[in-house]
């Protein structure tokens, strides 16, 4: 750490010796324009926090941002500006650099005018300003003014409105008004108020109707103390006559296999069903269908929620490339519509694929390969059919003693097929108050395939006393046998959503199967003995039936309107009943039964700071709790940390159970990292540079643990009094690279403790500036696609 405030101090003095060239570098007859204050000359009593905050932005323009006064990104813009449009000092200068931000006398004028009139947008209708500009040889700071009065306030409003139905809609919506008796005059509420009318009565039928059509008359009064404006809002003159009624459909034309270009003389079959007409030729989906996801109604008044409700239905379907809703006026009428809706249908069937490699910092390297074959449209009703399949192999590249487990292949396959309704007893239409329903059916597949080099493994054989392996290990001291633990999975389902931010999914019928494939009992034997001992009931390698129901409730504001501080929530609630079998029964064991309850947690907070700065957070809170006196918890169910999208400073399962060490020889050889309990944190800060470039320190925390099992192995137990202290906390630096369609992300990252070390020695992040080579040693680096969370 005593060579950290010399880097410091070299990295200010080189600053300051730069700070000179960007001046040298301006264009002749120009100046830096390095930023403005503002100053309001005010009485006493008036409270001018929101005043502040509104004229502080009318100042234009933003300067270069600084770091110790030095203007850094026009350092790089013109230390490494270059005619060319491609190359690495191109990138400096125009990601990492700005252009350098000059002053302009115009502008000057243009500040004084936008801070008087942002002042009167508030109530203060007198405001005066005025600038002073201080030059200095290469660079220019402007000193601004403005003397306010006390806000003006609203006395009263009145409508008038000539229309009599149109004014008895208004009237109704008057008690909610934004624009009340006393209120400090603002024209952001008068435009509010306005955009809450129409916003009413499109609401209504309106559908001509805008907040344009409204205008306001003020009348100023002005005493001693009391300043207070008379309002009067009127329809404005010469409207078109559609803009003053409400608008009913009167019929609604459907054309399902809409073709964006080419020949439209072809005869078109027509077909009416339940108010609609339908033209179509070979159309790509049952009529029933169409007629379900079409909320709007002939004979209704126009309704956007139904407007927008059919949009999100019509595109949920996943049939329709493009979809086009316009309403066009009856020929001859001011107050009835035509709604016509154009559907291009999508490629029915695609097959796509991905190949790529893995590597982690386990020291494990390997293909991965995956296929997708999707049909939208299985029997004409939107039947979604998705069949998949992964493939991934994975080899030791270090030494071969180094590792148990020199190489492991995972295969997945999965069938799903989702049906846009619910299948229920006489529910045979989508309800009108939801955007879209699904019933969904998956079959799946999970094998992972494990070698283990029985070599690594010589004295635990020896005194388990398995003479078929240690004869085996004689002929062949390489022999590396297979495990196959596999899962496979019947789900059926539903998913449902009322509105954008919120989606429910419940499974009331999952069944699964987990079995070992073993094909000699000493290596069974074996094996048993080092899952987490014979009776555990964290890992067992036996044959496991589930019945396992779920629910899912998922809420996400991104979804929604944007907003600066946005959550996403994801709670999962499980159910589990598991028969377990054991394999190879010589010994006459009975099948046991036993109860857990999954509570998964995922909590991600978004704060956008402004200037393209991003604050991100995590919590992720799992856990298997044993209903019974104990529960055996499946291994495709257990939890892991460490990773790519997890703690970046450790490998995957690099960490835990409790304070148990990863490169321990205990009970935990082969299933280390594994917990039916999970408690991880994440914070990062993301600061964007340019438009391809961002730049994220982090810090994750975490760890996983056992609760309520049968080992006694109390290093790795749970307990609400030393959790804190068994956390692994790492600490890093990410670079993203915004690619459009793809984010490239790498991140160097480094333990700050290690739970496995003695209490008192956890704390390793001090070893970093020690010397030795530990920075290099411990660092962790990740190389993937997309945010961490």
């Amino acid at each position: 750490m005593k060579i950290l405030p010399y880097i410091l101090c070299g990295l200010f003095t080189l600053m300051l010796l730069q700070a000179c060239s960007v001046s040298k570098h301006l264009p002749d007859g120009q100046k830096l324009y390095t930023g403005a204050k503002l100053t309001i000359e005010k009485p006493d009593t008036l409270v001018a926090t929101d005043l502040q905050a509104e004229l502080d932005a009318a100042i234009i323009p933003e300067p270069n941002a600084r770091l110790f006064r030095f203007p850094w990104k026009v350092w790089f813009y013109l230390k490494f500006k270059t005619d060319k449009q491609k190359g690495f000092k191109h990138w400096l200068s125009t990601t990492i650099g700005e252009p350098p931000v000059l002053y302009d006398p115009a502008q000057v004028d243009q500040v004084i005018r936008l801070l008087e009139n942002r002042a009167q947008n508030m109530g203060h209708f007198r405001a005066r300003a005025d600038a002073n500009v201080k030059e200095g040889p290469k660079k220019v700071s402007i000193d601004y003014g403005i003397r306010v009065g006390r806000a003006y306030r609203i006395d009263s409003m009145q409508t008038q409105i000539r229309d009599t139905a149109l004014a008895h809609h208004i009237a109704t919506l008057q008690p909610e008004s934004l624009i009340q008796s006393g209120a400090i005059f603002s024209l952001d509420d008068l435009k509010a108020e306005r955009q809450r009318i129409e916003n009413a009565l499109r609401q209504a039928g309106y559908y001509y109707f805008t907040a344009g059509n409204l205008e306001y008359f003020a009348d100023t009064v002005g005493f001693r103390n009391e300043k207070s404006v008379n309002l009067l809002l009127k329809l404005k003159n010469d409207l078109p006559p559609e803009n003053l009624k409400p608008q009913l459909i009167q019929e609604i034309n459907m054309y399902p296999n809409y073709q964006l270009s080419g020949s439209r003389s072809r005869q078109i079959d027509s077909t009416q069903i339940e108010g609609l007409t339908i033209y179509c030729n070979d159309c790509p989906l049952r009529l029933s269908s169409l007629t379900e996801a079409m909320v709007v109604e002939p004979g209704t008044f126009y309704e956007p929620s139904r407007h927008r409700k059919t949009l999100e239905r019509l595109s949920n379907l996943n049939t329709f490339k493009y979809i086009n809703l316009n309403y066009e006026p009856v020929p001859g009428s001011d107050s009835l519509l035509i709604l016509n809706a154009y559907l291009s249908p999508r490629a029915r069937r695609t097959i796509k694929g991905e190949v790529g490699v893995s590597y982690n910092t386990g020291q494990y390297f390997g293909p991965e390969l995956s296929v997708q074959y999707i049909n939208r449209n299985l029997f004409k009703g939107a039947e979604y059919l998705t069949l998949d399949g992964r493939y991934s192999y994975n080899t030791f590249l270090g030494a071969e003693e180094d590792a148990i487990i020199p190489d492991w292949t995972k295969i997945s396959f999965g069938a799903t097929v989702s049906i846009p309704r619910f299948w229920l007893p006489n529910r045979e239409r989508l309800s009108k108050n939801l955007q879209y329903a699904n019933t969904r059916i998956r079959l799946s597949l999970d094998n992972e395939s494990l070698g283990f080099r029985l070599a690594n493994l010589a004295t635990q054989i020896d005194d388990l006393g398995l003479t078929s392996l240690q004869e085996k290990l004689e002929v062949d001291s390489s022999f590396t046998p297979p495990v196959q633990l596999s899962n496979y999975q019947l789900k059926y389902g539903y998913n449902w959503q009322r509105i954008p931010t919120i989606q429910h999914e419940i499974n009331p019928l999952v069944f699964r199967l987990q079995t070992v494939g073993v094909d000699d009992s000493e290596l069974l034997r074996l094996f048993r003995a080092f899952s987490v001992g014979e009776q555990s009931s964290l890992v067992r390698l036996e044959r496991m039936q589930l019945f396992s129901p779920d629910y899912t409730f998922l809420y996400d504001s991104r979804k929604g309107e944007l907003k600066e501080r946005n959550l996403f929530y994801r709670q999962r609630l499980a159910f589990n009943i598991n028969r377990v079998t054991p394999l190879n029964n010589d010994g006459g064991a009975e099948s046991e039964t036993s109860s857990f309850l999954q509570w998964e947690t995922d909590l991600h907070y978004y704060f956008n700071l402004g200037n393209r700065r991003q604050l991100a957070s995590r919590l992720r809170l799992y856990t298997g709790y044993p209903i019974t006196k104990t529960a055996t918890i499946p291994y495709f169910d257990l939890y892991t940390v460490g990773g790519a999208n997890s703690l970046r400073g450790f490998p995957p399962r690099g960490v835990g159970p409790g304070t148990i060490a990863p490169d321990r020889r205990e009970d935990f050889t082969i299933f280390t990292g594994y917990g039916n309990v999970l408690l991880e944190v994440n914070l990062e800060f993301r600061q964007r540079f340019g438009p391809y470039l961002e730049l994220a320190p982090f810090i994750d925390a975490g760890n996983v643990w056992q609760y309520r099992t049968q080992s006694d192995v109390e290093k790795a137990e749970f307990s609400l009094k030393t959790f804190a202290s068994e956390l692994a906390v790492d600490a890093g630096l990410g670079f993203r690279y915004d690619l459009e369609f793809l984010i490239i992300r790498t991140d160097f990252a480094w333990p700050v403790t290690k739970p496995w070390l003695e209490p008192g020695e956890r704390l390793v992040i001090d070893q970093f500036f020690s010397g030795g080579g530990w920075w290099w040693d411990n660092l962790n680096f990740v190389l993937a696609f997309g945010y961490p969370f």
